[in-house]
């Protein structure tokens, strides 16, 4: 019963829900024509990050040979989502062991703050430096009174966890002049005596990467689609 408009072409139906608004582009390759389109030519700012990143690295996929134009792909562009790709994806087959995933430490163990985040998903692992059930922690703006909307966030993580070992959480800081401002964040307060923090881009998996400094290569977490592999030197 859902609404929307109904495409036929001689090689399927399907219904475009309202919610597309009117903008998408039914194709088939290696064709390359389109089936079915409308407004496809239209210009917009791009919604997401994602998408260009999407089209950059299909166009380094197309140069490296890694696909081709005779590459089957049918796709409505508007529709394709990250969990999508998630589950009905299967993985490259490349030897894995040789490559790694390009992480950035955001936190500075000089400063004790991270640098100035933009708003997004991140997350946040630090070494505990004793047995603990359970690890409570507020993460908050630096310098707050010179802030319209400064972060201020509590968190408990469940454990149990043993001195040494490392407690993760995801979170997202709010729309940026929606409940955050672009701001140092720092660990006010840690039920726990920690060491090693690492806040980082929040990862396809979802899960925090090992620990490292600045710019590194995680080759040690599981690699997920939609990350860029690099060698390991």
């Amino acid at each position: 019963n859902q609404k929307g408009e109904l495409l036929e072409t001689d090689y399927f139906s399907i219904l475009i829900p309202e919610e597309l608004d009117g903008l998408y582009d039914v194709s088939v390759t290696p064709a390359a024509i389109s089936v079915y389109e409308k407004n496809a030519h239209e210009r917009l700012h791009p919604a997401s990050v994602t998408k260009i990143m999407s089209l950059l690295l299909t166009m380094e996929a197309l140069d490296e040979g890694i696909v081709t134009e005779d590459t089957v792909i049918v796709s409505i562009a508007a529709g394709i989502t990250a969990e999508y790709i998630r589950k009905f994806a299967t993985p490259a087959n490349t030897p894995m062991e040789k490559f790694g995933v390009e992480v950035t430490n955001l936190w500075n163990d000089e400063e004790k703050c991270t640098s100035p985040l933009i708003a997004g998903w991140y997350v946040l692992s630090l070494e505990v430096q004793a047995d603990a059930h359970e690890v409570k922690l507020i993460l908050k703006s630096r310098n707050p009174e010179k802030l319209k909307s400064p972060l201020n966030m509590t968190f408990t993580i469940k454990g149990p966890f043993k001195a040494g070992e490392r407690a993760e959480v995801m979170f997202m800081t709010g729309y940026e002049g929606y409940k955050y401002n672009k701001s140092n964040l720092e660990i006010a307060e840690c039920s726990v005596g920690f060491e090693k923090v690492m806040i980082e881009k929040m990862r396809p998996s979802m899960k925090a990467s090992i620990y490292g400094k600045g710019m590194f290569v995680d080759s040690s977490s599981p690699m997920a689609l939609g990350e860029r592999f690099v060698p390991v030197k």
